[in-house]
């Protein structure tokens, strides 16, 4: 419960930036390890960390939200 607390924003930007690399090749934050550098976009990182928790962190409504979004279609056109 302490990890997935909504108060507890670090695991779900931790989280979020993971699932973001994965999808992108590349993290917010690089190395995704070092969550102590500054997001390349913090508000993006803050929006899905927020959504994370929003849903219980359940990750394949994180997949379905990034990739259903334009960005994630801007960025992968031939998907």
């Amino acid at each position: 419960r302490l990890l997935t607390a909504p108060e507890n924003t670090r695991f779900a930007r931790a989280l979020a930036n993971r699932i973001w690399a994965r999808l992108f090749g590349r993290g917010l934050i690089e190395p995704v390890d070092e969550l102590d550098r500054p997001a390349e976009a913090p508000e993006l990182l803050d929006l899905l960390a927020s959504e994370l928790v929003r849903s219980g962190y359940d990750a394949k409504a994180m997949l379905r939200f990034i990739t259903g979004s334009r960005l994630y279609r801007d960025h992968h056109p031939a998907r």
